[in-house]
């Protein structure tokens, strides 16, 4: 039997701003009468799934520990070797311009909603010796994009929320009930632009592979294909991925953000994935414990190593695909 997430509503417009970086109310679209879309965008705010954001974000440590700073090309110079800075991250702008387009099939019960958010901002990156106003900057502009499916919750109006909800043990009142959502993507805002692209995401949990994500567009259900953890599992993701800028050594990086939850913390890491040289199989691997119970996206981030080869070019590239899983 299907456990959904259902949730009481007010009547007037929410906006989603709550725990996400937006400074504009989205513009809603689609065929949702007045309230089914407030109940809607509430149920997608709640879900857990629909942050703005990916992960870290602004200046911040950027290199493994064991990785020293790299030394900067010259402007316009393409380096043959491109290490890592010491800082880095990105910055968004505001206003941020959201939109969430909702279609109601009537007849049988079901809402399909798309959300797209567009930024724009600075990708900045610094020396050890250069963290202040000089860090480098160069401009960014991505977009986000990711679905889901809502159905009609039943004749009652009463539904149970699926494990891992922060609803769990209570009973509310709602006529819509959030069933499958997809993979959030970034990409560049202009798509003939994109140098690099994630294929395929595998996920793992104490080594059992539990999701497989090639396409960012499917929908999964909440309560059957979105991975369910346990305190104290090992999650693992791996990821193969293709393009960036040949001959520099790497072309490319990969890091995977995720949410470090303890019982007093919540904070996103971010760590560089390490490569694994399997020929035409080769891809980049993750590994950490899981904590505390919640709702969490990891997010794979692939980015053109061009993007930190040189200081006065516009040619930031970067790809990613954040991931839900529930921890029970």
């Amino acid at each position: 039997m299907r456990r959904h997430f259902v949730t009481a509503v007010t009547l007037g417009a929410i906006a989603l701003t709550a725990c996400s970086d937006s400074s504009l109310d989205p513009t809603l679209q689609g065929n949702a009468t007045p309230e089914d879309q407030t109940e809607i965008t509430q149920l997608l705010e709640e879900s857990g799934f629909f942050a703005d954001q990916f992960g870290v974000d602004g200046l911040v440590l950027g290199a493994a520990a064991e990785q020293p700073a790299g030394i900067f090309g010259s402007p316009g110079e393409i380096q043959g070797e491109v290490p890592l800075p010491e800082r880095w991250g990105r910055h968004h702008k505001r206003p941020i311009r959201r939109s969430i387009t909702i279609e109601v099939d009537e007849i049988e019960g079901i809402a399909w909603v798309t959300k797209r958010v567009v930024f724009e901002g600075e990708f900045v990156f610094a020396t050890p010796t250069d963290l202040g106003p000089e860090a480098m900057r160069k401009p960014m502009q991505h977009t986000l994009i990711q679905s889901a499916r809502f159905e009609r919750a039943p004749d009652d109006g009463v539904g149970e929320p699926p494990t891992g909800s922060p609803q769990d043990g209570d009973r509310h009142q709602g006529r819509w009930c959030l069933v499958a959502v997809s993979p959030a993507q970034w990409v560049l805002t202009e798509p003939i632009e994109q140098r690099v692209e994630i294929v395929r995401v595998v996920v793992y949990v104490d080594d059992e592979p539990v999701l497989e994500v090639t396409n960012p567009n499917e929908l999964y259900e909440v309560d059957g294909r979105v991975p369910h953890l346990a305190e104290g599992q090992t999650m693992t993701v791996r990821a193969w991925v293709d393009g960036g800028t040949e001959g520099n050594d790497p072309s490319r990086y990969v890091f995977l953000h995720w949410q470090h939850r303890s019982p007093d913390t919540r904070i996103w890491m971010r760590r560089q994935m390490d490569f694994v040289d399997d020929g035409d199989a080769s891809h980049y691997v993750r590994s950490w414990e899981v904590l505390a119970p919640g709702r969490e996206r990891i997010a794979v981030d692939l980015i053109d190593s061009q993007s930190f080869a040189v200081t006065d070019e516009d040619d930031y590239n970067a790809n990613v695909w954040g991931i839900p899983y529930i921890i029970e």
